[in-house]
């Protein structure tokens, strides 16, 4: 049982603890008991791979992430496109609301 860091293309580094090696020996995404010194303190998610090192992201290479997560999140967030009339009734029919307090609402705005 060892340790394994894996670095596939274009997704956030895994951390896996006791796991069985010869699963991932043949695996050329996977660091085997690598040394984490470099990278303590850091999110694994600015974790980077260097030949067989570990090492943490650059300030830009962070930036570069956060702006994808950002991107991803604004997407998510335009296809999200609901009318007024479809979130009420959704939150009236999972009993978050009731009806009266919908309509209450809306004679507020």
């Amino acid at each position: 049982m060892s340790n394994i860091a894996m670095f596939e293309s274009d997704k956030t580094p895994k951390y896996l603890k006791s796991v069985n090696t010869p699963d991932y020996e043949n695996n050329p995404d996977v660091l085997v008991n690598p040394d984490l010194t470099a990278v303590r303190g850091e999110s694994i998610e600015y974790w980077k791979r260097d030949g067989d090192a570990i090492i943490p992201m650059t300030t830009e290479e962070k930036r570069a992430v956060e702006a994808a997560k950002t991107a991803a999140e604004t997407e998510r967030i335009d296809v999200l496109s609901i009318t007024v009339r479809e979130l009420a009734m959704g939150l009236i029919a999972c009993g978050l609301v009731a009806t009266d307090e919908i309509t209450t609402a809306i004679k507020e705005l």
